[in-house]
């Protein structure tokens, strides 16, 4: 049996919910060493309460977690108050220039001839600045809007959040000149609409540009052969469907195929950011999106999508083993859709995303108050996000044709 915390700071825990919480029973928590447990019931609204409990208890040196326990609630007394700690927006800034520039460089050297710029030949190697600029503006404007999106709206709620790290990436290692932007939150989300809020609102904000990017970007591109060898950037129906709108047929067909140019490249890239974001697994966009709906249930969401994720990199797996890749047939449905021999080989990338999921936490971390309602329009919202999902998602993003 566990020693009660010091009986004054326990009394005063007491007195500073008993205006919002009938208390049952009182105990020491386990974990985290220090905290106690008032188990009853809410008599006020969760968020009014919360937000009630939480500047008497930081008063006292503490943090409050509202939790569901059996028929009523228990009001968890955390030692210690968030202290958030000032971030240097210089290195924002610094990230951000140098992201200006690998994406820039990328763009410009989207249809270059490496070998005739290696030999100097620059005039006639098909760097182009146009496409540096058009690209790089692109890509940051999709990336920068999906991360503003998080900003404004965990900035509207109060929550202590760093400015955007774009993170940039020379164009030989990444052929978009950037592994993407990220932003902080620096406390604890307070409740489960917050969450919710936040989650989402990335993904909007970033496939408001996402889309005109695209469509611009395909209007600039022509459809053709492939000249060569090719990196083939995967079929969403989204994808298909803008495809069709632009050059009146679904592509590839025939050998033919979009022959994309860098603003249209810019613009799937966002897609398919978009689409990662939204996998409904642990700190991801959509792994806030699930739990803000479902709650702790998520997990098991979130184990699903890693083991889903396993499967379709299964394919592609035996050539890591110098074995021959097998094929996974789909002729039967290919017959369906009027195209035969139809398989899928696997896309190796997908482990990635599987280590990213597992190392960051599958269980996603439980807000102040976990027991706060979304309300049928927040959860109306949340099927929005997965249709969206479905119509972004590939099986296949990237291969190699020729």
């Amino acid at each position: 049996m566990n020693p009660m915390a010091p009986a004054q700071p326990v009394d005063e825990l007491r007195r500073a919910i008993a205006d919002v919480f009938d208390v049952f029973s009182v105990t020491e928590a386990k974990e985290p060493r220090g905290a106690v447990v008032f188990r009853g019931r809410l008599t006020v609204d969760s968020d009014r309460a919360f937000n009630t409990i939480r500047p008497r208890f930081e008063q006292i040196g503490y943090t409050p977690l509202i939790e569901p326990w059996q028929d009523g609630q228990s009001v968890m007394a955390l030692p210690g108050v968030v202290v958030v700690k000032p971030s240097n927006p210089m290195i924002n800034l610094v990230l951000f220039l140098l992201t200006i520039v690998t994406t820039f460089l990328t763009g410009a050297l989207y249809s270059a001839n490496l070998d005739a710029l290696l030999a100097g030949q620059f005039a006639t190697s098909g760097f182009s600045f146009f496409d540096g600029f058009t690209f790089a503006a692109s890509i940051i404007l999709i990336l920068g809007a999906h991360e503003l999106g998080h900003y404004f709206v965990a900035r509207y709620y109060g929550a202590p959040v760093t400015l955007p790290y774009f993170i940039p990436m020379p164009p030989l290692i990444s052929p978009i000149g950037t592994m993407g932007a990220v932003i902080r939150l620096k406390a604890p989300f307070v409740n489960r609409k917050s969450l919710f809020d936040v989650g989402i609102a990335g993904p909007l904000a970033g496939l408001v540009f996402a889309v005109p990017v695209l469509l611009i970007g395909l209007a600039m591109s022509h459809v053709g052969t492939c000249p060569g060898t090719c990196l083939q950037e995967g079929n969403s129906l989204f994808y298909l469907a803008a495809k069709y709108a632009v050059f009146g047929k679904f592509l590839p067909h025939d050998g033919l195929d979009v022959q994309l140019s860098p603003v249209a490249w810019a613009g799937w890239v966002g897609l398919f950011v978009t689409v990662l974001n939204l996998l409904p697994a642990g700190q991801l966009d959509g792994g806030h999106i699930v739990f803000a709906i479902l709650g702790r249930r998520a997990k098991y969401v979130g184990y699903a999508v890693i083991g889903i994720m396993l499967v379709l990199a299964l394919p592609a797996l035996p050539e890591f083993f110098d074995r021959p890749a097998f094929r996974v047939d789909l002729s039967f449905i290919g017959s369906l859709l009027g195209m035969p021999g139809l398989y899928y080989p696997g896309w190796s990338g997908w482990l990635v995303w599987v280590a990213l999921i597992w190392f960051t936490g599958v269980k996603h971390p439980i807000p102040l108050n976990d027991v706060s309602e979304l309300g049928m329009p927040r959860k109306l919202l949340g099927v929005l996000a997965i249709v969206i999902f479905i119509l972004l998602f590939t099986l296949l993003p990237f291969s190699i044709s020729q």
